[in-house]
This record gives structure tokens, C-alpha cells and sequence, in this order.
């Protein structure tokens, strides 16, 4: 009788997910200039080499036409007191035939245990986000995480603080009166939350604030959520909430960004 009872409520979060899914793809989706690391500081604790390939898909025909791919690579390389990893990702969009969306990144972090609540990291990271003028932005930086989860197995928060010195190129800056080339130096203050809500899905949040030292009012916030369901022992459906907003964005660029996406992440 468990077992059946078990079966039942396993169905019933799959049904919850799905029509999670179908009204987020009812949902409109805009451009979004934020770089999503998720849960990466979530990986596996085994050691040795890891990763994760993910794809998101959407699209319409007929009266509204519009395609959008998503793919990303992430390779892990843990020892038993640090951690080294790569992310790849590339996004690319079309409505009525016409290029609507054009962005990518490549980031590298490495973390070394310090103690068991507290870690040291190093990151670089270079970007382009065409349809929000810019050509190309690289940032170094370092800072400590510190392990918040206190022993819970069943949920998991991390803080992180530090700094990061980048160098931004933006088009058309003789069009606006701007400078081409701008260096910024931030602070970096992040926090990862994640919880187990059953057996086969958890609930991952990430939250980034990036204030530039000699202007607090130029500052960015970033905010990634979602719900992550497996469906295969290493095949997962992840459905995500991607919310960006700059205080200080280049001319004709929004200053805040709300994406909706539905994919599935195959670990290795």
C-alpha cells in the first residue's frame, strides 16, 4: 500500500510540473542579457570529471513565427578539496525571419576548499550580447563562498563575496555620444539556495547584485529560479525563471530582462 501511495503522489508532481510547463510556454519571452550559472556550485561532490549538456527549444508557426535555441556544455573536474569548471552557452532567436536574439558566453571558475564552511574562487568569463549592444565584455575576479547549509541534507545555501574587474566594448557608441570602451570595477555578492522538494525534483534559486565601487547607483541584480525534475537516472526537465535588471544600461537598451524557459539537462 506505501508503495502504491508513493507511485501516486510521484504522479501527481509529475502532472503539477507539466501544467507548470504548459502556462510558462503561453508566456511571452523576452530578450535576455544575463549570464545564468544556475546551480553549478551545486555539482556533484564525487570526484574526478563531470558534466552536463543542456538544450532549450521553443517556437511558433502561423501567425506568430518565432524560434529561439538555447545550448550549453558545462565540464566539472573536482578533487577532493577543490573544484574547476568550464561553462559554454549560445542563444539564438528569430521572429518573422529577422534576428531577434544573439548572445553567448564562456566562463571558468575555479574554488578550493578553505574550510569546511568556506571556499576560495577565481573566475574569467568573456560574453557578446548583440541585441544588447554589446560586442564583448571580459571580467576577472575572485572572492569566498561560505557553506550556509548547516548539515541539511535535503536543502543547501551558499553566499558568496567579492570583487570583479571587467572591460565592456558597446556598438554604436559615436550614435549616442557614449564611450566605446568602459572598465568597471564591482563588487560581487551572490546567494544560492536549493531544496530537495521530493525524490525527483528541487526547487534551485540564484541571486546575484553587482554595484560598481565608485558608483553605487550603477548597479546590476540578477535572479535566476527554477524546478528541476528527473525523468531518466541522468536525463532532467528544467523549466527557469531568468530576471536581469541595470540600473546604468547603454542607450536604447532596457533596463530590466524576463525570460521563461522549458529544457532538458543530461549529466554525465
Amino acid at each position: 500500500m506505501t508503495h502504491v501511495i508513493g507511485k501516486h503522489a510521484e504522479m501527481k508532481t509529475l502532472l503539477i510540473n507539466t501544467l507548470f510547463i504548459l502556462l510558462i510556454n503561453t508566456l511571452p519571452q523576452s530578450a535576455l542579457a544575463i549570464v545564468n550559472l544556475d546551480n553549478l556550485h551545486l555539482s556533484s561532490t564525487n570526484t574526478g570529471t563531470s558534466g552536463k549538456l543542456k538544450l532549450n527549444l521553443s517556437g511558433d508557426e502561423g501567425n506568430n513565427q518565432n524560434f529561439r535555441v538555447k545550448g550549453a556544455g558545462i565540464l566539472n573536474y573536482r578533487t577532493v578539496n577543490a573544484l574547476s569548471f568550464l561553462h559554454a552557452e549560445h542563444t539564438y532567436g528569430e521572429s518573422f525571419g529577422e534576428e531577434n536574439k544573439n548572445k553567448s558566453f564562456v566562463h571558468a571558475r575555479y574554488i578550493r576548499d578553505v574550510s569546511r564552511t568556506k571556499a576560495w574562487e577565481i573566475f574569467a568569463q568573456i560574453e557578446q550580447n548583440k541585441f544588447a549592444r554589446l560586442n564583448y565584455r571580459g571580467l576577472i575576479g575572485s572572492g569566498l563562498r561560505f557553506d550556509l547549509s548547516d548539515n541539511n541534507k535535503s536543502q543547501r545555501l551558499f553566499l558568496g563575496t567579492g570583487a570583479f574587474y571587467s572591460q565592456e566594448e558597446i556598438s554604436n557608441a559615436s550614435t549616442f555620444n557614449e564611450e566605446k570602451r568602459q572598465n568597471f570595477l564591482r563588487a560581487n555578492v551572490y546567494l544560492i539556495y536549493q531544496k530537495n522538494l521530493s525524490e525527483n525534483v528541487s526547487f534551485y534559486s540564484t541571486t546575484y547584485f553587482q554595484p560598481a565601487i565608485d558608483d553605487p547607483e550603477d548597479f546590476r541584480a540578477l535572479e535566476v529560479a527554477g524546478l528541476k525534475t528527473k525523468l531518466l537516472k541522468n536525463l532532467n526537465l528544467v523549466i527557469a525563471l531568468e530576471g536581469a535588471f541595470d540600473n546604468h544600461p547603454p542607450e536604447e537598451v532596457d533596463r530590466k530582462d524576463i525570460a521563461y524557459s522549458t529544457g532538458i539537462e543530461y549529466s554525465f
